[in-house]
């Protein structure tokens, strides 16, 4: 019955080495091959866990567990869990190039409208995947139904208790004093190991379990705060600006799915542009080249930019829960005049954009649902995310209609998977829902759909005061040779305002919890917010980006980087005392900002 159940994990362990072992070539051919055997070891943990009923059930030593409606009640749970096992980690596969690590707190946060939208996106985007599933399900099925009309063979009485230890050992992964985790896949501080070892449904189930996830306290507080400079005092995040007198800029903010530094022209020399009004706008900005976002996910990137408010294990993320007084952009802007608006590419309520955007203060919202196609493209359907040529300018007919000083905020969605396929002129390369090629033909569609905005509204009387702001939800390298895990966080940043920014290529670490003081002191808002971050256009002492890769924590500085679980750094610099330093830094803005979130003091009301 093992034997059985450890079929998905085998097709899927199978399907990780084929379709990424790449990823392992740092790995010796020893290290790998002991690697598959130690994650037999995460498998069977996760069999033992989710199969100890009905496998008990099966061989109870009892008259009625030779029925048939028994065994066959009992076969039928064992399959179905074999076949969601199969779907789960065939979903892990999808998921794991997007962000180059298995499934963790994501399925935490979904809700019956991003089930749809997965749904629909599985069917479009990942049709070979599909197909493996059924595959593979057809597989499990006949041994599932092949199980349930095998001989009875109980267990004897006196063996009952042995075996139920026995899956209980199985279950904590060994004898160690504590069952085993995550982290203990990180052990040798390698991730590429660490990912061969692991599979989807053990992480997913351990985030699930987690709760409120790891202790965050790691020092006494009054020394986290002294490691961080802050003062311990009610509201230590309390920050303003000097208000600007006179006619403030409008505020134009482009929040682009998935833009990479990687693949933007301007930035990588020597390679053919994919994106030239990118490069001629960035040309023009004060450019922040070492830009990082604070995650991998939308809502993690959002999250920092509209509320400036980091992504911490255990805490809620932007639209499923963030119960804490805190900045919130569309706030900010009214209260010192703006109107605002809010427009996704997607329908409204994807990911709980609508949401989103009453939580933060947006006055008007609009989404898929509001615009109508105005290319001719192939196939509307294929259009899960909407289309960012017709986002672009729905969000300039909406301006029009607003009192000024105005600001838009703008989510694009084209560069997101499935790519869809694009009119005739506008793609490059041979058109595929899920390959680079995809992506890249989706990059031009949405650059170009950008320069046409722009030249649009450099016709506007108000384009000469207004601001605009482009950057990334978060990154996607996740395609080529040579990508490095700082490659999976580093976003262009760009604020363009030819009339009042001199061109200027800025090398500073940047972080997305910096965008909004930034913002707050360039329009000089009046009032006093909760910044974690700090402005741009200010000296800044130490400066970092703090990241969430997972349920792993990163913290990036000028002098290396430091990638921490919050009990053990898992790559960290050589030097010792830099290393000793960046651990104590992390490790201190995760209590100080946890306390803060779960005091609610992390703004003054």
């Amino acid at each position: 019955m093992a034997a059985f159940l450890f079929l998905p994990f085998l097709l899927g362990r199978l399907g990780f080495l084929f379709l990424y072992g790449s990823d392992l070539s740092q790995l010796s051919g020893g290290q790998a091959a002991w690697g598959l055997i130690e994650g037999m070891r995460f498998d069977f943990s996760s069999i033992a866990i989710f199969s100890l009923l009905p496998l008990l059930a099966f061989v109870l030593p009892f008259r009625f567990g030779q029925q048939p409606a028994w065994r066959f009640f009992w076969g039928l749970i064992l399959t179905l869990e074999g076949v969601a096992a199969l779907a789960f980690l065939l979903g892990d596969l999808a998921y794991y190039p997007f962000v180059r690590r298995h499934l963790s707190f994501e399925l935490n946060l979904l809700g019956q409208q991003e089930v749809s939208v997965m749904t629909k996106l599985a069917w479009q985007g990942f049709k070979g995947f599909l197909g493996l599933f059924l595959l593979g399900a057809a597989l499990v099925l006949l041994s599932g139904f092949k199980l349930a009309r095998s001989p009875w063979k109980p267990v004897p009485f006196k063996a009952l208790v042995p075996l139920f230890f026995l899956f209980a050992l199985v279950g904590r992964g060994g004898w160690g004093p504590k069952p085993i985790s995550v982290m203990d896949a990180y052990a040798k501080g390698n991730a590429a190991y660490a990912n061969l070892i692991l599979n989807g449904v053990f992480t997913a189930s351990q985030a699930a379990w987690a709760g409120t996830g790891p202790s965050h306290e790691h020092m006494l507080l009054a020394e986290a705060y002294r490691v961080l400079g802050l003062r311990q005092k009610p509201f230590p995040l309390t920050r303003s600006y000097p208000g600007k007198e006179g006619k403030r800029p409008n505020l134009i903010f482009i929040f682009v799915e998935s833009l990479s530094s990687r693949y933007v022209g301007l930035l990588n020399p020597g390679q053919v542009s994919l994106t030239p009004n990118l490069d001629r706008i960035f040309a023009g900005s004060h450019l922040f080249t070492r830009q990082y976002a604070a995650g991998q996910r939308s809502l993690e990137g959002l999250q920092a930019v509209l509320t400036g408010i980091p992504s911490l294990r255990g805490m809620p993320t932007l639209g499923v829960g963030v119960i804490a007084n805190s900045p919130r952009l569309g706030h900010m802007l009214a209260s010192n005049g703006y109107e605002t608006l809010f427009v996704q590419a997607m329908e409204r309520k994807s990911f709980r954009g609508e949401a989103v955007a009453g939580f933060t203060g947006f006055a008007h919202y609009y989404g898929k649902e509001d615009m109508s196609p105005k290319l001719a493209y192939p196939d509307l359907d294929q259009a899960i995310f909407g289309w960012d040529y017709e986002t672009f300018f729905l969000t300039l007919e909406k301006i029009k209609k607003l009192q000024q000083p105005f600001a838009a905020f703008m989510v694009t969605s084209s560069t997101h998977t499935p790519y869809i396929e694009l009119p005739p002129g506008l793609a490059r390369f041979p058109h595929n829902a899920e390959s680079e090629g995809g992506f890249k033909n989706s990059l031009i569609y949405t650059d170009w759909a950008l320069g046409e905005f722009l030249r649009a509204c450099e016709k506007e009387p108000w384009f000469a005061n207004t601001l605009f702001v482009i950057t990334a939800d978060h990154a996607q390298p996740h395609y080529g040779q040579g990508i490095k895990l700082l490659d999976f966080f580093n976003t262009p940043l760009a604020f363009y305002q030819p009339s009042a920014i001199k061109p200027v290529r800025d090398g500073q670490i940047a972080s997305q919890l910096d965008i909004l003081p930034s913002l707050a002191d360039f329009l000089g808002l009046k009032g006093e917010w909760g910044f974690w971050g700090h402005s741009l256009f200010r000296e800044r002492k130490k400066a970092a980006a703090w990241a969430r890769n997972g349920d792993l924590q990163l913290l990036i500085t000028e002098q290396g980087y430091l990638r921490h679980s919050l009990t053990q750094a898992l790559e960290k610099p050589t030097d010792p005392q830099l290393a000793q330093e960046l651990t104590q830094r992390l490790l201190a803005s995760d209590q100080v900002a946890y306390e803060l979130l779960k005091a609610n003091r992390w703004q003054k009301p």
